[in-house]
């Protein structure tokens, strides 16, 4: 079978696989958005667009419009600007790039949108299911034993609902981090994941760099210093300003650990062999006893790095 056949028709499995199994609409997600983004590849701009179409035609037929919103908010949209650009030539990292800015910018659209039309009640309506999920697992934990299993630990009941009052507290804050983490989790996966299967077919598209020669572009930390100062500004009010602030560092916290992990490897394959070995087991040992210290100092070599270029990678690009 053709290959493009092939991608045709996983794109409209993995839509039928999410109406039967939607609890899984991660995976499903990540298969539909590869066969689109390397449709880009052999079709062209007409046929590519009557796909995407089409997949959407199918989801719609299915009746379930929650979630082909969903779909198109976090995965559709960004994954056609990248197969469109993909389909004109252009790079592994300015698919990346635009795909994140429009992952970020629709996800934008939705919750603005949603808190429009929903308002304060809407709101209201996510921290009481949040509340109440968290809830339903404390009475799972009291009819299964879990409860109990702490009390004799010296952990008492109302301890425990007090933990999970401030879990439900915590999960509400930074939903819409975790809207943005889970969109842009999905595209990067896509990219790279298709960057694999390109290589492996000896595709000439989607190349990448070594991983230890990443490094996070410099406007991303300009994002992560005003997102600390929206924090540190709004802290004492404990107002909106604090808490886009927090949310801010909390989508840019982990892509900052990224790229200082890619700082480390370049690191430690330039080190010399013989203290190799005593510098891993040094990072071993530290994120071990001190793990939260050790992920902090990580991000802070991504961030860093992305200013200071330490690795000189932009001057080699530019031929400096």
């Amino acid at each position: 079978m053709p290959a493009v056949l092939k991608l045709v028709l996983i794109s409209f499995l993995a839509c039928l696989a999410v109406q039967v199994w939607p609890s899984a609409i991660f995976v499903w997600a990540l298969l539909w958005g590869i066969s689109l983004l390397l449709a880009g590849y052999y079709l062209g701009l007409g046929q590519l667009l009557g796909l995407f179409g089409g997949n959407i035609l199918l989801l719609l037929l299915l009746g379930d419009s929650a979630i082909t919103l969903s779909l198109l908010v976090s995965y559709g949209i960004p994954v056609m600007l990248a197969a469109v650009l993909l389909n004109r030539g252009k790079s592994y990292y300015t698919l990346l790039l635009w795909a994140m800015l429009a992952t970020v910018v629709s996800v934008s659209l939705f919750l603005g949108l949603s808190y429009v039309y929903q308002g304060q009640e809407g709101i209201n309506n996510v921290r009481t299911g949040i509340y109440a999920t968290t809830q339903s697992s404390l009475e799972w934990s009291a009819q299964s034993g879990v409860m109990k299993f702490y009390e004799q630990r010296g952990i008492s009941r109302t301890e425990m609902k007090q933990a999970y009052d401030s879990l439900a507290h915590f999960m509400f804050i930074f939903l819409p981090a975790f809207f943005y983490l889970q969109a842009m989790l999905a595209i990067y996966l896509i990219l790279y994941l298709s960057s694999l299967l390109a290589r492996k077919k000896q595709l000439p598209i989607l190349e990448r760099k070594p991983f230890r020669k990443e490094i996070m572009p410099w406007q991303l930390s300009w994002a992560f210093i005003a997102g600390l100062a929206c924090w540190l500004l709004g802290r004492d009010q404990m107002n909106w300003l604090y808490y886009s602030g927090a949310n801010i560092l909390a989508v840019l916290a982990p892509i900052t650990v990224f790229y200082g992990f890619a700082q480390l490897g370049y690191w430690l394959k330039r080190w010399p062999l013989k203290n190799k070995k005593w510098l891993i087991t040094l990072v071993v040992l530290l994120s071990l006893f001190f793990t939260v210290s050790t992920i902090i100092f990580i991000g802070l070599m991504g961030l860093f790095d992305s200013l200071l270029d330490y690795r000189k990678l932009r001057s080699k690009k530019e031929g400096i």
